[in-house]
């Protein structure tokens, strides 16, 4: 499937000049005024005393509640950059609250409508003006601990994934930069002073507020509330008001499509912030400013990202070419976000074939200075130190693999600890180079390491509700890692022709397989198979027919579901409905790494 994004956008920005804009907002814009040297009690209750109409009161209230939401806003941008969403978006729903109540006060001082009594007006007053003090002194401290943090936060580094990682889809440290946008207060002098709050900036600010709040849902994974949240920031404001905070909230928005699987709508989103930078470019003269150019790049890697995902490497890699020329231009050729993107572009190039240009890609991102001296980068690095391993082994460089993923392995649990999914897997594929290489204890050592780390994580997961078909039977401690894990050592174990230990492996991988994927599955009957070919070894014949017999039998009633279809699983129909026979079985054991015994096909 492939994905079109409007190519007149596009080409809108390769030809001429870029022109210049403001850098993107960005949070800590500098210590905020703060309410708390504006909260005079005894002053205000004078003020309050002598207004003759009820407009005044109207008015300092508007102001008032305007200045908490501005408050609370900006402490739950400090309480996401700690990392508690849950937190940030509670100030965020008060501030909506704080804003709405502005927005009361201040239609009821335009009308001139007689406020309820003076002294419930002064006691919501005082309230507001009480918890804006309160508010403020959080903001302080949270600045303080966001200085103090000892330990170094991991960047947002844009890397396309590689195939088969165990990063999650939209983990932040693998996508462009995005934080939530603080808002200042500009507004001067004492509350009760404010003469015309005005109202220019309110619809502005509520949609900075809708797009942090869709942030916070974004990083917490929760992408539909993310997706809703970012239309109706963008439907509060509107995108042709600030083209340059639309484009960026489309940027969010497309990342939350693409986790909800939405392909299409996120092509659409990129397309429209495309648009809208090319309009920001437009509405200025003058040479490129970075952030301009730094935001087009952004969205076009993006879209690269999604041609990838989709399968259209070729459009996938001059979306990314594009993206790295506008950010040599802003940040030279040796900054760390360059190489990153050069990292990507091995990516696509490894998926289009072209293994020796791919390989020059990625080192230049792993040996940069600042990736490897970086402690902010090891997780990047990690992962790009596993690419190059799978490289070597598409070069079969084989004991080369062997040094990088042993690089590989130590980088991650620097970066991780020794408890992270992608760490089990940088241990299972050091494991199989090493078994490939005959190193049989080495190999059995990562794979047991391996096996601790997947039984460990699976003993933390929640349990899966008994009611879905096929895992009501799955053990605590037992996950698909484990079952990998297991079938890897049953290798091991096979190939020093300790049949009974490999047996017992492969008999806790097809318990496991049968609760994850159903009785009737293909990878049961790769692993009824496989459990046939060792009972041979063991001269136990019954069994091992009975083993194959079962493997056809799920084999062949799969194949009818899909010629009842009209296909058959690679997508083509069959031919003259000839049977495709026990043959499948073998083939999808190579794509994992296990040899398929010659008996298996003979019986």
């Amino acid at each position: 499937m492939v994905f079109s994004f409007r190519n007149d956008a596009i080409e809108d920005v390769q030809q001429g000049p870029l022109t210049p804009r403001d850098e993107r907002p960005a949070p800590g814009t500098g210590p905020l005024r703060t309410v708390a040297s504006n909260y005079d009690k005894a002053a205000t209750s004078h003020a309050l005393a002598s207004f003759a109409d009820g407009t005044a009161v109207a008015r300092v209230s508007t102001e008032a509640h305007r200045r908490l939401a501005v408050s609370l806003n900006n402490t739950a941008t400090l309480h996401h950059q700690l990392g508690d969403y849950e937190r940030a978006l509670r100030f965020y729903q008060e501030c909506v609250q704080a804003r709405m109540e502005a927005l009361s006060h201040s239609s009821r001082s335009s009308q001139r409508k007689t406020p309820p009594s003076q002294s419930s007006s002064a006691e919501r007053l005082e309230s507001a003006l009480a918890r804006c003090q309160a508010v403020q002194a959080e903001e302080r401290a949270l600045r303080a601990a966001v200085r103090a943090r000892e330990e170094p936060q991991p960047a947002c580094l844009d890397m396309y994934p590689r195939a088969g990682t165990r990063h999650e889809e939209l983990e932040a440290a693998f996508l462009p930069p995005a934080s939530p946008v603080e808002i200042p207060l500009h507004r001067g002098g004492p509350v009760h002073q404010v003469q015309d709050p005005g109202t220019s900036d309110d619809t502005r600010e509520s949609s900075v507020t809708l797009h942090n709040m869709g942030l916070s849902h974004l990083r917490s994974k929760s992408v539909a509330k993310a997706s809703q949240l970012f239309d109706m920031s963008l439907s509060v404001y509107g995108c042709g008001t600030d083209p340059t905070l639309a484009a960026q909230t489309l940027n969010l928005s497309a990342q939350a499509h693409v986790g909800r699987g939405a392909l299409h709508e996120a092509s659409d989103a990129l397309s429209e912030a495309l648009r809208l930078w090319r309009e920001s470019a437009a509405s200025t003269s003058g040479s490129p400013s970075r952030g301009l150019e730094l935001g087009i790049a952004d969205t076009l890697s993006l879209m690269g990202r999604i041609q990838l995902a989709a399968g259209d490497a070729d459009r996938s890699l001059e979306l990314a070419r594009q993206a790295l020329r506008l950010r040599r231009s802003a940040l030279g050729d040796d900054h760390v976000v360059v190489a990153a993107t050069l990292y990507s572009i091995g990516l696509v190039l490894r998926e289009k074939g072209h293994t020796s240009d791919a390989v020059e890609h990625v080192r230049w991102f792993v040996h940069h200075s600042t990736v490897n001296t970086d402690p902010r980068y090891r997780p990047h690095l990690a992962e790009a130190v596993h690419t190059l391993g799978l490289l070597c082994l598409d070069c079969s460089e084989t004991t080369r693999a062997v040094e990088v993923f042993s690089r590989c392995v130590e980088v991650r649990a620097s970066a991780h600890g020794n408890a992270h999914p992608a760490l089990a897997d940088d241990l299972l594929q050091l494991g199989r180079v090493l078994h490939d290489l005959g190193r049989f204890r080495d190999a059995m050592e990562r794979y047991r390491a391996a096996l601790s780390i997947e039984t460990a994580l699976a003993r933390r997961q929640e349990p899966a509700p008994q009611e879905q078909q096929g895992q009501q039977d799955l053990r605590l401690g037992e996950s698909e890692g484990v079952a990998t894990a297991l079938c890897s050592i049953g290798q091991i174990y096979q190939a020093l022709e300790d049949h009974s230990r490999a047996l017992r492996c492969f008999e806790d991988v097809l318990r496991i397989s049968r609760a994850l994927f159903g009785p009737e599955d293909e990878f049961v009957a790769s692993m009824l198979s496989v459990i046939g070919n060792v009972r041979l070894e063991m001269g136990e014949t019954q069994g091992a027919v009975e083993d194959f017999a079962n493997a056809e039998r799920i084999v062949r009633r799969l194949q009818e579901q899909g010629q009842a279809e009209g296909m058959d699983e690679s997508g083509s129909r069959q031919r003259d409905g000839a049977a495709a026979g026990p043959i499948v079985v073998p083939n999808l054991l190579q794509a994992m790494g296990i040899d398929f015994h010659p008996h298996a096909a003979a019986a």
